[in-house]
């Protein structure tokens, strides 16, 4: 569910809350793509540092690597 916070007066920008499953992500909020390899090449460290509230992934091609029983291990996507 989205709950708009507040509106500006000046423009259509408003701050809001995206309720999901894992939580509450605000908004507006930065996606990265993992899909098109926007983090592909980013160090674990550094996406810590990102402090990502969410971003898109492509289970097929974790699927295809690291592969199931990695993703298995981790108890799902999310977690990973």
């Amino acid at each position: 569910m989205f709950r708009i916070i507040t509106k500006s007066k000046k423009s259509k920008a408003r701050l809001g809350e995206l309720a999901m499953n894992h939580g509450v992500i605000k908004t507006p909020f930065f996606m990265p793509d993992a899909t098109r390899a926007g983090i592909k090449n980013i160090s674990v460290e550094d996406l810590s540092v990102l402090d990502l509230e969410t971003m898109v992934v492509n289970t097929f091609h974790l699927y295809l690597q690291p592969g199931m029983s990695l993703i298995k291990k981790f108890k799902g996507v999310h977690k990973f």
